[in-house]
């Protein structure tokens, strides 16, 4: 079963090359292990090694099936391309384990305990050592009295008398709640209380096997899927399975073949590496979303940690993001007691077998946890941009530093975050009086702030002087060229961006945006309206810019490789979603339906937390576009942009949460704004988890397909693995465990994909209108369909009851199977019965 040594291959490869990309973590030295830390690039290593090793697989493998392999053995692209990239990455392994040992032994032996440097200490290392062995025990004393100063405790800067702890919406300044954090992504990360992380683990663990187990597993030769999730679950399975025993690649759409693909399907690519190595499809699937959900959850709960500084928040935010708001369960309670009936309230509240709620489509589930387990590739998509999110934290703290809107007009210093940069400001200060970071020069009064003279008129904004030619456009010397554009130091190079180790991390982001588009098409549409936010303050721009210049130059080209039309509709301008009214007042309405008080308590955190009002307002970005625009056919999948922001508007609303009882000190008063917490916690998540029990009561209801039948078996055994079969619109079909494809499926799901189905609807109602057999023999020529399965579904369906004894008056019959449903299979293409794959 090499499929479970491809996951554990791909994954370690992905966690030694994201280390290297890091300085180690500071800690403190009552930190034993930064489990933070840790967590957070074991994560991001196993999910980056999945995601480009598995592409480069599928790029390989339609290489290798272009210069003609698919001679040598049934499949031997995919295996070969699977085997070369995973022998390599296990060298890889082996290589840097032998050179990690080697710089080891070289350490001990020269140089034992070296010490962190003011640069280690604020995250951005030596250029010329990848990883340098960090110790905090000088770099700690030196600055200890500052950081207790800022923080307002010793030790962990989350201690219980911090100023983050002991502040309540912004009374005091608590300079932990900024995007620019005084600390390092991973010095930060090293200070989350492990026990709190423990929890959050464990108890993603158990909910992500709860939710996928009941909706979706193996169980006696069968594959079950719960009522809620099984219409998703059909092009899911059947995109795994012809990735694993179809050829499809170039990829088709397994429901709609022969016209592309327009659907985000790499993940299901991974899933079918995983199935074609011995995997069971069901454990593939689930085990690749379980890890993905874990993930999700766990680097929310980081990310709250970062932005947030509180414990409560790394549990707090990802059960927020978990259970929704709304007012779906008040309306429904109502709704129950008030029915009249003779069973009692509480029963229907037990037995209730639908999705609550009164908005359009509700009732599929659209906002509940099922989401997660009927979109098996949403969570792994979400942890992607969970990991940029997390990755920009370090560029926004460095963009912040080097940006003169900034100052500290009092002072005359820039707002530095640590003693760290306060000492290199004060070095670059001695160094040249001329530079940019002082407001007055107390030597020399002509020197201007911002282009403006602060005594004479010897200087314009934005001209260069007459009589003192020294200071140029935007302070820049002409005589002293230490600093440059905006105050950079070409000599202290570390505030520039070019540092090394800064320079490494963004590596990461530049990979994940440029591989994310056909991983999940909303969430990089979502990453890319937060990062260009972002950008505008971080100091890596070039790297942002990059990495979302080359996903879209990508995107456009796997577009027009994998499809064929317009990428766009002609229209994609479309107000209020799903709405039924689309006036402001009537989307206004639906909004406050739809999310209860959530935006009502989010608005007041906006007006009384400061620290994280940018926070919210760029996390807004794709739910306000959710509502003005639709880049698909069916706009009902901009749920997902909706959702993503309600994610990320879960960090600042439980810190908002958290701080209430901070308000007062009395005991009364106190214990009455813990009540209200408590409340407020459960009026936002009643909905939510009244909805796990609606899932789990639909999970009961299940529809089985049998894993193995003759029909597959001889399907898989004596047909080209590329086969296209004209069937009757099959949806969740044992069909599709064979690997093959169908000429026309289950409408919605391509037509949803962006794919015109129309066309080949109207077809298929001439050609069943039609008793000639004419009419038959020309349709099929002219369409690029192998074979034809016939069987009682097809004889009996309202729409495209096709004429059985047309077809087996003009084409040979193959193969029959009387105990499964009388399906018979006629080939129209001769090419059928190679080994070869036939569509090329």
């Amino acid at each position: 079963m090499y499929g479970l040594a491809i996951l554990l291959v791909f994954s370690g490869a992905g966690i030694i090359f994201v280390e290297g990309k890091f300085n180690k973590p500071f800690r403190a030295p009552s930190v034993k292990i930064p489990w933070g830390s840790v967590t957070f690039l074991i994560i991001s290593g196993i999910w980056l090694g999945l995601v480009f090793l598995s592409t480069i697989i599928f790029w390989l493998s339609l290489a290798l099936r272009s210069v003609g392999l698919d001679s040598v053995f049934a499949l031997a692209p995919e295996r070969l391309s699977t085997a070369v990239v995973s022998i390599t990455v296990f060298i890889y392994i082996i290589v840097k384990i032998i050179r990690r040992r080697l710089t080891r032994t070289v350490i001990s032996f020269d140089n034992p305990a070296p010490v962190m440097n003011e640069k280690e200490v604020a995250g951005e290392g030596s250029a010329g050592n990848e990883r340098p062995t960090l110790s905090a025990s000088s770099a700690e004393s030196e600055s200890s009295a500052e950081n207790e100063s800022l923080t307002g405790s010793k030790g962990s800067p989350e201690g219980e008398g911090s100023a983050s702890s002991r502040s309540a919406f912004n009374k005091k300044p608590a300079d932990t709640c900024t995007l620019g954090r005084r600390k390092t992504l991973l010095s930060s990360l090293a200070d989350v209380p492990p026990k709190y992380l423990l929890i959050l683990a464990i108890a993603a663990g158990i909910f992500a096997f709860w939710l996928l187990h009941t909706s979706f597993r193996e169980s006696n030769g069968y594959l079950q899927a719960g009522a809620s999730v099984f219409s998703d679950m059909a092009p899911h399975t059947a995109l795994a399975s012809s990735f694993a025993k179809g050829a499809n690649i170039p990829p088709d759409y397994p429901h709609f073949a022969a016209d592309g693909i327009r659907y985000h399907f790499f993940f299901y690519h991974l899933a079918g590496l995983l199935h074609a190595g011995g995997i069971s499809l069901a454990l593939a699937l689930n085990l690749l979303t379980w890890l993905g959900i874990v993930s999700f959850i766990m680097l929310l709960g980081l990310l709250a940690w970062r932005l947030t500084a509180t414990r409560g928040a790394i549990l707090l935010a990802p059960f927020l993001a978990m259970f929704r708001s709304s007012c779906a369960f008040f309306t429904f309670l109502a709704s129950v007691i008030i029915g009249q009936d003779n069973m009692s309230w509480g029963q229907k509240l037990l037995t209730h077998t639908a999705f609550i709620g009164n908005t359009p489509r509700e009732d599929w589930g659209l906002w509940s946890i099922n989401v997660y387990a009927n979109q098996r590739h949403l969570p792994a998509a979400l942890t992607l941009l969970l990991i940029l999110l997390l990755l920009q934290t370090d560029s926004l703290h460095r963009g912040r530093l080097t940006q003169g809107s900034f100052f500290n007009l009092r002072r005359g210093e820039p707002l530095v975050s640590n003693r760290a940069d306060t000492l290199r400001f004060r070095e670059c200060s001695r160094q040249d009086k001329s530079s940019r970071f002082r407001e007055c020069s107390s030597r020399d009064k002509s020197s201007r702030f911002r282009g403006r003279s602060l005594q004479g008129k010897s200087f314009r904004f934005r001209e260069r002087g007459r009589r003192n030619k020294s200071f140029r456009f935007r302070g820049r010397s002409r005589q002293d060229k230490s600093f440059r554009f905006r105050g950079h130091s070409r000599q202290d190079k570390s505030f520039r961006y070019s540092a090394m180790a800064g320079r490494r991390q963004q590596i990461i982001t530049v990979i994940i945006l440029f591989l994310l588009p056909f991983w999940h098409g909303s969430v990089f549409l979502a990453a890319l309206m937060l990062l260009f936010c972002y950008a505008l303050i971080s100091d890596n721009k070039f790297s942002l810019l990059s990495g979302a210049t080359l996903g879209l130059l990508y995107a456009f080209l796997q577009s027009k490789i994998f499809s064929t039309g317009a990428p766009l509709p002609q229209n994609i301008f479309h107000l209020g979603f799903i709405s039924e009214d689309t006036s402001l007042r009537g989307v206004l309405a639906y909004i406050l339906e739809l999310t209860g008080i959530l935006l009502p308590i989010l608005i007041i955190v906006f007006i009384v937390n400061r620290e994280l009002r940018l926070w919210i307002a760029i996390s807004s970005l794709p739910f306000i576009f959710s509502f003005l625009f639709s880049l698909t056919p069916d706009v009902t999948v901009n749920h997902k942009l909706i959702m993503i922001s309600i994610i990320l508007w879960s960090i600042p609303l439980a810190k908002f949460l958290l701080d209430l009882p901070r308000l007062s000190v009395k005991r009364l008063r106190k214990a009455f704004l813990c009540l209200t917490t408590v409340l407020l916690i459960l009026v936002l998540t009643v909905s939510g988890l009244y909805e796990c029990l609606v899932f789990r009561n639909l999970s009961k209801i299940h529809l089985a397909i049998p894993i193995s039948s003759e029909l597959c078996d001889w399907i898989e055994e004596n047909t080209a693995p590329d086969a296209i079969f004209l069937t009757a619109p099959y949806s969740y079909n044992k069909f599709f465990l064979s690997g093959r494809r169908a000429w026309y499926g289950h409408p919605y799901y391509a037509w949803s994909a962006g794919h015109d189905t129309l066309i080949r609807e109207s077809q298929l109602y001439s050609l069943t209108a039609s008793s000639d057999p004419v009419d038959y023999k020309n349709f099929f020529e002219a369409e690029t369909i192998d074979a034809i399965l016939v069987d009682d579904e097809m004889r009996r369906h309202p729409d495209f009851p096709l004429n059985e004894e047309i077809i087996a008056a003009l084409f040979p019959l193959a193969a029959s199977f009387a105990d499964e449903d009388n399906s018979r299979i006629y080939v129209v293409n001769d090419a059928l019965l190679s080994p070869a794959p036939i569509h090329r």
